[in-house]
C-alpha cells in the first residue's frame, strides 16, 4: 500500500477576476525569482533593494521588475530610508505578503502558530463577507467552524476499551437569565446578560468523576449545531469518552431557560419533538461500550430503551442504576415496571417521592417491592435521604439542602460502587460527597 502523499497545509488567496487571476498564477507562481526574493526578507519582513541586487544571481531588471509585480498585487509596499548617508529602497511584506512567502519555505516555518492563526483569521473574515455579498448568513460560517474544531477535539476524544462509568443521559444546554422580578403572563421584564452552560445530570456527573480519574463513557445523542459541538468539547476536555454520542442532522440539541432572581428560580426545558434528547432507540446504543463497563448509569431515558440496556447489562453483571422520573399516574408507573424490575438502584428526588407516595397511597415501597428487589434512595426532604435495601430502611441526614439527589451525591455513589462497597457503604460515600461540595 502507497504511503499517502503529504500536504502542506495552507491557504493561497488568489484575485477573483479570472484574467488577473490567471496573470497572478503566472508572473508570481511560476516565477523562478519568487523563491529568492520571498526568502530575503527575513524574519522582520523587510529588506533593502540594493542587498537583493547584490546577494541574488539575477539581473537588476528581472528582479525589479518582480517587485512591481508584488506591489502590484498588495503583497509588500516600497519605500525609503537612509542608510550609511545614503537614501536607499526599501521594500516590506504586507500581511499578506508576510502569509504568502511562507508558501516558498521548504519544510514548515519557524512561526507556524503565527502563521495558522494568521490564516485562519483571514480566511474566517474572507468568507463571512462572501457569505454577506451574496446574502447568505454568517452563522454558516461560524457553525462550520465550531464542527470542525470539535470534530479535532473528538479526533483526539480518548476511546476507553474498558470504562470504568458509562452514563446514558441527555446533554441540556441551560440559558441563564437573570432578572428582579419574575414576568407575569404575556408581561415583558428586563433581562441581563445571558449565560449558555451545558447541563444536566449525567452530564454534571460525567465531569465530577472524571475529574477524579474515573474512566467514563458517555452515550447521548446531541444536534448537529453551535451548542451540541461545545457541550461535547467540555466533555472532551474532561476525558470524557464521548464516541458514543450520536449526532444528529434532523434534531437540534435540548435547550433550558432558567429564570433567577435574588430569591428564586424557575426552569423551563424544550421539550418538543425536534430535539435530541437521548437514546431513542436500542439500535442507537453502542453495546460494545456497555459490555465492556462496571457500572451503568441511567437519566432521563425511556422504559422502552431502559429495559434492553437494562437486561443487557444485568446478564453480564453490570450493576444498573437510573434516576427515576416523577412517576405521576398509576399508568405511567405501569409502563415503568418492567424497567424499575431490571435494575439495581432507583434513585429519586423529593419530587418523584413526593408523586410516587400519591399513586401508592403513601405507601410506595411496600408496592413497589411486589415488582422490584432494587435498593431505592430517595430525597425524601431537604435534609434528609432514605435508603430502602431489600431488607430494611436506613434513614440518613445531611446539611446540604436541598429537594433533588445532587450530582455530588450521585458521584461519590458511583464511585463508591466502583470501589466493590455495599449499597449502603456507597451511600454513605455519596453523602460525604455531598458535604463537601
Amino acid at each position: 500500500m502507497k504511503k499517502p502523499v503529504e500536504l502542506w497545509p495552507y491557504l493561497l488567496f488568489l484575485p477573483i477576476d479570472m484574467e488577473k487571476r490567471n496573470k497572478f498564477i503566472r508572473s508570481i507562481l511560476s516565477s523562478k525569482v519568487a523563491s529568492s526574493i520571498f526568502s530575503s526578507f527575513g524574519t522582520e519582513g523587510r529588506v533593502l533593494q540594493r542587498d537583493l541586487v547584490e546577494e541574488l544571481p539575477h539581473s537588476n531588471k528581472t528582479i525589479i521588475s518582480f517587485l512591481e509585480k508584488l506591489r502590484k498585487y498588495g503583497l509588500i509596499i516600497s519605500g525609503s530610508e537612509v542608510s550609511g548617508g545614503k537614501r536607499v529602497v526599501v521594500h516590506e511584506l504586507t500581511k499578506t505578503g508576510w502569509e504568502f512567502s511562507r508558501f516558498f519555505f521548504e519544510g514548515l516555518p519557524s512561526d507556524i502558530g503565527d502563521l495558522t492563526t494568521s490564516l485562519l483569521e483571514e480566511y474566517l473574515l474572507r468568507l463571512v463577507m462572501l457569505h454577506r455579498e451574496q446574502q447568505l448568513p454568517d452563522t454558516m460560517v461560524f457553525d462550520a467552524f465550531t464542527r470542525a474544531r470539535t470534530k479535532a477535539f473528538i479526533h483526539n476524544s480518548p476511546k476507553y476499551n474498558k470504562s470504568d462509568v458509562t452514563i446514558i443521559a441527555p446533554i441540556i444546554v441551560d440559558t441563564i437569565l437573570k432578572c428582579r422580578d419574575f414576568p407575569s403572563p404575556g408581561e415583558t421584564v428586563e433581562y441581563q446578560p445571558l449565560m449558555r452552560i451545558p447541563r444536566g445530570t449525567g452530564f454534571d456527573v460525567a465531569k465530577q468523576i472524571a475529574d477524579h480519574q474515573v474512566r467514563v463513557a458517555y452515550i447521548s445523542e446531541v444536534g448537529n449545531d453551535q451548542k451540541g459541538w461545545n457541550a461535547l468539547s467540555e466533555l472532551i476536555r474532561q476525558n470524557v469518552d464521548v464516541t458514543g454520542v450520536k449526532i444528529s442532522e434532523t434534531l437540534h440539541t435540548p435547550e433550558s431557560f432558567t429564570l433567577t432572581n435574588e430569591k428564586d428560580e424557575r426552569k423551563l426545558i424544550d421539550r418538543s419533538e425536534k430535539i435530541a434528547f437521548n437514546i431513542h432507540s436500542p439500535s442507537d446504543v453502542p453495546w460494545s461500550t456497555l459490555e465492556s463497563t462496571r457500572v451503568v448509569f441511567l437519566d432521563d431515558i425511556s422504559p422502552e430503551v431502559g429495559i434492553t440496556i437494562a437486561v443487557f447489562s444485568r446478564s453480564r453483571g453490570i450493576p444498573v442504576v437510573i434516576s427515576c422520573p416523577p412517576l405521576c399516574t398509576k399508568d405511567r408507573f405501569e409502563d415503568y415496571i418492567p424497567f424499575l424490575s431490571q435494575v439495581d438502584v432507583i434513585l429519586m428526588s423529593n419530587e418523584s417521592w413526593s408523586a410516587i407516595k400519591k399513586v401508592m397511597d403513601n405507601n410506595p415501597v411496600k408496592q413497589m417491592r411486589l415488582h422490584t428487589q432494587a435498593s431505592i434512595i430517595a430525597r425524601v426532604t431537604k435534609r434528609s435521604y432514605k435508603l430502602y435495601l431489600p431488607e430494611k430502611g436506613i434513614t440518613s441526614q445531611t446539611s446540604n439542602q436541598s429537594n433533588d439527589i445532587t450530582t455530588k451525591y450521585i458521584s461519590g455513589f458511583l464511585k463508591g460502587m466502583l470501589q466493590a462497597y455495599s449499597i449502603q457503604e456507597a451511600h454513605n460515600m455519596g453523602l460525604e460527597y455531598e458535604e463537601s461540595s
